[in-house]
């Protein structure tokens, strides 16, 4: 393995539906993701708190990876432009200004954003109920978390696997 790899990090395997869920299935082990937020301005949040209670509350045979993605991010800029296509611009040269502002904005690297998800591996066999209540546990420490949907884990996936990036 060389420095940079990331391939480890994808084992082989298949996605499977359970409820609402989407599992990643290994060999040995089944993976859910979920994607954790905070208002970084919000005292409530609690961050060593939160994780030392995540760590408590897996069941046994069960584990966590902490995966901070730092990646470019065209939401920002996206919507900052669907707002500029509504601003009312005067004369002198008003037209120009946004005309140039705009290409600009299309023209400049992509604002980076930052990520932070939870890969939760367990054993096939575990009863895979006791995800529902870690929004619930995160929440009691100020963080939002969600399952991930197999869309988001492919589309971090291949950022991952992009030299470009």
């Amino acid at each position: 393995m060389e420095t940079g790899d990331v391939r480890h990090l994808v084992p082989p395997g298949r996605w499977e539906r359970r409820d609402d869920l989407d599992l990643w299935r290994t060999p040995e082990d089944l993976r859910l993701f979920f994607v954790v937020t905070a208002n970084p301005d919000d005292p409530a949040v609690r961050v060593p708190e939160a994780w030392d209670a995540l760590l408590a509350s897996l069941p046994h045979g069960c584990g966590v990876r902490f995966l901070q993605v730092v990646l470019p991010d065209e939401t920002p800029r996206r919507t900052f432009v669907e707002h500029l296509t509504r601003w009312q611009v005067g004369g002198n040269g008003g037209e120009v200004w946004l005309r140039e502002l705009q290409d600009f904005l299309l023209r400049a690297p992509l604002p980076f954003g930052r990520r932070l998800c939870l890969e939760i591996s367990m054993p096939p066999a575990v009863d895979v109920s006791f995800v529902y209540g870690l929004p619930a546990l995160l929440a009691d420490y100020g963080l939002s978390a969600r399952p991930a949907t197999r869309d988001e884990v492919e589309e971090l996936t291949a950022m991952f696997f992009r030299p470009e990036v």
